[in-house]
């Protein structure tokens, strides 16, 4: 008899019924009814968690094979001036064409979409990209957005800004269907820094809902972002070559999803003079480094390789941020290669390579290279002055903060989404104006 029938009798033989019958009926309805919950309770809300046997393996695909690949973030980082804006527009230019990527197989034209509020760089994003030949048709660039002022309702042009603008990037991917999201520079786009974890959350969410790759271009000279290298698949970074001022070598450490690929050298050149790009010079294992000793272990040759392209001394919290060594091992181990006599340590709480090699200026260029001007965006604003920098202690963590306070202010602001408008590089803009 269910619950239904027992109702049911009850109120039509309630009066023939004995105190002593109702209170047996009434029990026998109050465990019914419990049961009746718990099987709707189990059926609508499912153990927490999901079934692995539910989950569909896909093979991981890539842009560029080993090293970008689709539907996550890589960082691509190096210290400013050493090229890593020059390169990324390299990889543009190749997505953009449908050609290689240095040594990789050629690989189906996509669409770019880059992201840069850093006027610096957009003064030289078309003739760098010609001269990769590029396909200017598919690359877009999105690199203001367009405000209105609450008190005089002036329109401006603001930079682009995350996580404010992230509505707009959004929008802008699904209109665009791109297969390449270049971020350059990170400092600069994301300022806001108690959002940041959030922020690259929603990055990494919405390359892999486009399946797209997100190439987020950082200067190893901006104040380190926690998380950030938690977030990344994997990390590319460009050093300048130990012996060829025209040189660089792009290493990766941090990969994932892959085997360590090898290291690629490659050559700054101008087929158009005074305006750069690369060509790979040769491939070489990452065991055949002649800079490091082969006896070093993987973390110290990833601190010597840091130190050694870095104009400046770095504290043991910015050495663990960069390399992703954990703080207490690593300063047991700067202990150690100080003791050896593999790096110095200038002041308390600062190390630095026995010899470093300084990043090219472009304000000063070499003779082999005053016709090239590698700069990417002027980050003086962005970071201390590191001619004078004060004693740290080891266990200081104020190097965690960003050293630009120069935010911008949207506090009285509201920003347009609902009009994207982007600069389609293949029409009318002109890069000089």
């Amino acid at each position: 008899m269910n619950i239904d029938s027992i109702f049911a009798h009850l109120l039509t033989a309630q009066q023939e019924l004995t105190h002593q019958q109702q209170q047996a009926f009434l029990t026998r309805v109050s465990q019914l009814m419990r049961e009746k919950a718990a099987n709707l309770l189990q059926s609508t809300e499912p153990t927490p968690g999901i079934l692995l046997s539910t989950i569909q393996a896909n093979p991981v695909q890539w842009l560029w094979p080993n090293r970008i690949p689709l539907g996550t973030i890589t960082i691509l980082e190096g210290q400013s001036g050493v090229g890593t804006s020059l390169l990324a527009l390299t990889i543009a230019a190749a997505v953009s064409s449908g050609s290689t990527i240095f040594n990789s197989p050629s690989s189906s034209q996509g669409r770019v979409l880059l992201i840069t509020p850093d006027p610096n760089i957009i003064a030289t994003l078309r003739p760098r990209l010609e001269t990769a030949d590029s396909n200017l048709s598919q690359i877009t660039l999105l690199a203001t957005v367009k405000r209105i002022n609450t008190h005089n309702a002036a329109i401006t042009d603001s930079p682009f800004s995350l996580p404010t603008d992230f509505p707009l990037l959004e929008e802008a991917v699904i209109s665009l269907s791109p297969s390449l999201v270049i971020i350059d520079p990170l400092a600069l786009v994301m300022r806001e820094r108690h959002s940041i974890p959030e922020t690259l959350t929603r990055l990494a969410d919405l390359a892999q809902r486009a399946n797209c790759a997100i190439l987020l271009v950082r200067h190893l000279t901006s104040s380190s972002i926690p998380t950030l290298s938690s977030s990344a698949a994997q990390i590319l970074r460009l050093i300048q070559h130990p012996d060829d001022d025209r040189q660089r070598i792009l290493t990766s450490i941090k990969n994932t999803l892959t085997p360590t690929p090898n290291d690629l050298t490659l050559q700054i050149i101008a087929p158009t003079p005074g305006i750069p790009t690369f060509q790979l010079l040769e491939e070489t294992p990452r065991a055949a480094r002649q800079s490091t000793s082969s006896s070093l272990s993987q973390h110290r040759q990833a601190i010597l390789w840091l130190l050694q392209d870095t104009p400046h001394p770095l504290t043991p919290t910015e050495i663990a941020h960069l390399t992703g060594i954990p703080y207490e091992p690593l300063r047991i181990l700067l202990s150690r290669m100080t003791d050896a006599g593999e790096i110095t340590r200038p002041a308390r709480g600062e190390y630095t390579s026995l010899q470093m090699q300084p990043s090219l200026n472009p304000e000063t260029p070499s003779a082999s290279t005053s016709s090239l001007d590698t700069s990417e965006t002027s980050e003086t604003s962005e970071t201390n002055d590191t001619t004078n920098r004060p004693d740290t202690s080891e266990t200081s963590e104020t190097n965690d903060t960003f050293r630009d306070q120069d935010t911008i202010d949207t506090s009285d602001t509201f920003i347009i989404v609902d009009q994207f408008t982007p600069i389609q590089l293949g029409s009318q803009y002109s890069p000089y104006t």
